[in-house]
């Protein structure tokens, strides 16, 4: 590694694998050392596309990385993809033996009470999170330590990796000379990023629209309160259009990227694509018509998704948008706040490095990272799972 307090993490999209490796800037920013990326085939309906080449892709992100540090990196935080993701809440008590200052043994305690998943062979629990705590029936907090109560209670959260993701890319990496590798929901990691503590506790709605997948998330506190992953994304879109003009995909995409849905189409009735050796027009209405019917469709997953959820929370929460999928088509947002009836907004980040919507995952991961850092050292997740294999 570059620094002893520099960090690498490594985030699975639905189109591509990034990494970065960095440490904390001045002004909560980030210092850099390296960055890398890679196209792969994806994940979709909880299963990767091609396996077979996925240990390739994550060799070529991991040695172009270790090419720029001119070191091996040996701890590595991968991101685990909302696909491979679930959270359970639940309403945990405990009552003190007398009343007394609430000690982090105490709080290790409330969730080892309500950690009662044994029977889960697909899943491991990997974070846990507060909702919120209460003391003494009535007193909501985030931070209970230090406090005189005779009964800890808390809403608490735990999120889940599927074990079939930890092993597969456990082994990849083990493979690769990773001697170290820790698990962290990339929707928490993002969430956290993305949303001061205040905005947090009275909610946050974020939907992260991948390139083949999109990412439904109610946020509370320092967890997650409800999590939905849809297998549609802004990739859906491309498709239509190559389908539908007879293009390649790659002239679909830059197609795509061109549309603006506020544009008046009879003032300008044509989409002009400039090729090398070529230049296409289209008909400006039915690019519209393509992309709209594809919005609504996923519009309609998404508050679907929503009407699932079994916890009560604000009924006109801001969406907030995030992922490359179609953040940057412009008049997306205020299309899906039409048909949604919500408000909605692009998501960024207060960083000024991170001020793109595609990039708050990958950078969540690393703020993250490095506010464990300075956060309670929790015996936790990465020793469970290692006891996990070792079982095995």
């Amino acid at each position: 590694m570059a620094n002893i307090g520099d960090k690498a993490v490594m985030d699975f999209g639905s189109s591509k694998i990034s990494m970065l490796v960095g440490g904390r800037g001045v002004n909560n920013t980030f210092q850099i050392k390296a960055a890398g990326e890679v196209l792969y085939d994806g994940f979709g309906g909880g299963e990767f596309y091609n396996p077979d080449k996925l240990a390739r892709s994550v060799a070529t992100v991991l040695n172009d990385v270790q090419s720029v540090l001119g070191a091996p990196v040996t701890e590595l935080t991968v991101g685990v993809p909302g696909e491979f993701t679930t959270t359970s809440c639940k309403e945990v008590e405990m009552p003190l033996d007398r009343r007394r200052k609430i000690t982090n043994a105490d709080v290790e305690a409330l969730y080892q009470k309500g950690e009662t998943f044994e029977h889960n062979r697909d899943y491991v629990v990997v974070c846990r999170k507060p909702i919120y705590y209460t003391i003494d029936d009535d007193v909501r907090l985030m931070s209970p330590e230090g406090n005189s109560a005779a009964k800890l209670s808390g809403f608490l959260c735990y999120l889940f990796a599927e074990r079939k993701f930890i092993t597969l890319v456990s082994n990849i990496l083990s493979d690769l000379g990773v001697k170290e590798v820790h698990f962290v929901p990339s929707l928490l990691a993002e969430s956290l990023f993305l949303f001061e503590p205040e905005a947090r506790d009275s909610y946050e709605l974020l939907v992260d629209v991948g390139f083949i997948t999109t990412n439904v998330v109610i946020v509370r506190g320092d967890g997650l309160l409800y999590t939905k992953t849809i297998s549609l994304g802004g990739g859906y879109i491309s498709m239509d259009l190559q389908q539908v003009f007879g293009i390649s995909f790659q002239e679909a995409e830059v197609l795509k990227n061109m549309v603006v849905l506020s544009l008046d189409t009879e003032k300008q009735p044509v989409y002009i694509l400039r090729l090398k050796d070529s230049v296409k027009e289209f008909d400006a209405a039915q690019v519209h018509k393509v992309v709209q019917a594809r919005l609504e469709q996923m519009a309609g997953y998404v508050n679907r998704a929503l009407q699932h959820c079994e916890h009560t929370y604000p009924d006109k929460l801001t969406l907030h948008l995030a992922g490359g999928g179609i953040s940057f088509m412009r008049g997306a947002k205020e299309y899906w706040a039409y048909l949604l009836k919500r408000p909605v907004e692009i998501a960024h980040s207060e960083v000024p490095q991170v001020s793109k919507p595609h990039l708050v995952s990958l950078y969540g991961l690393l703020d993250y990272v490095l506010n464990q850092e300075k956060e309670e050292p929790t015996e936790g997740f990465v020793t469970k799972i290692l006891k996990w294999f070792t079982k095995k």
